[in-house]
């Protein structure tokens, strides 16, 4: 089998591995987890077969084996690595806040961040489309012991490993996962926004005053997050809960405190009424 048949037959495996990976996802699409298991073995068949090839065949210049190992190997490796941290992503995700959500991810893209810091020359020389050392990084059984090599390579098969094919597949698996996360931060950021925008069907009737005694009272007991909400934030969820335009509510505190008689006015209101109900119930 000539190179060029074996490239075009590489480019079909490919397109139909992502042709794959698109219908698992359709059928798995209510589960995140269940998508990159059932991916990860599909793409385990794709490089067994995709080595099985390679291994065999004689590439007859440098420039072929480049090629390869540069362009067209790394992909079907960066899909597996990117379901692996996808699955590691999910399963360590925070089920509790929006704000630990946010901090979770912020977190992963640090990371992702500290790898490309850790390997910025070659980074820098894969970005560039550089390629004075493709004969060296690129080819099998070829690299320079002095230079730092990735801890895993050791165990690889020389016949289906270069010293970087590898390192060019993390880079596309980060480039992925980057664009994953992001997508979630701002899933999870409009999923927030609508949770607290959209209209609610209960719409306060009674007096802004009363409203704001009631919210006060329930700060005042530490009623929302053990004590710690701040009064602002308790005030307009309440507002947007209610529909209810509260203003300057500081200044409605300040004339509930200066009433001359019954200051807790709604509150005295609401305890009688429910005591009159449940001693109406015993009767």
């Amino acid at each position: 089998m000539t190179t060029g048949i074996l490239f075009r037959k590489i480019d079909r495996l490919y397109l139909r591995l992502v042709r794959n990976l698109q219908d698992i996802a359709d059928h798995h699409a209510d589960s995140r987890l269940d998508i990159s298991e059932a991916s990860l073995m599909e793409i385990d068949i794709a490089v067994l077969r995709l080595r099985d090839w390679v291994t065999v065949h004689n590439f007859t210049s440098l420039a072929e084996e480049v090629i390869f190992f540069r362009e067209l190997k790394p992909p079907f490796i960066a899909l597996f690595i990117y379901h692996v941290r996808l699955l590691a992503l999910e399963a360590g995700k925070p089920g509790a806040g929006h704000g630990e959500l946010q901090k979770y991810y912020a977190s992963e893209l640090l990371d992702l961040r500290h790898f490309s810091d850790a390997n910025r020359d070659f980074y820098s020389y894969f970005r560039r489309q550089a390629t004075y050392m493709d004969h060296i990084w690129f080819v099998r059984r070829h690299f320079d012991i002095k230079a730092p090599l990735d801890t895993t390579r050791y165990d690889r098969d020389e016949n289906f490993t270069s010293s970087h094919d590898h390192k060019v597949a993390l880079i596309l698996a980060g480039d992925m996962l980057e664009k994953y996360i992001l997508t979630a931060l701002q899933d999870s950021e409009t999923h927030y926004m609508q949770k607290f925008t959209e209209k609610s069907a209960l719409t306060w009737t009674a007096s802004k005053t009363a409203l704001v005694e009631l919210i006060y009272g329930l700060h005042l007991l530490h009623c929302f997050n053990g004590g710690t909400a701040d009064l602002s934030e308790t005030v307009r969820v309440f507002a947007r809960t209610f529909n209810m335009d509260l203003g300057n509510f500081h200044k409605t505190l300040n004339d509930i405190g200066n009433r001359k008689i019954d200051r807790t006015k709604f509150l005295t209101s609401l305890q009688q009424k429910l005591l009159s109900h449940f001693e109406s119930t015993d009767a």
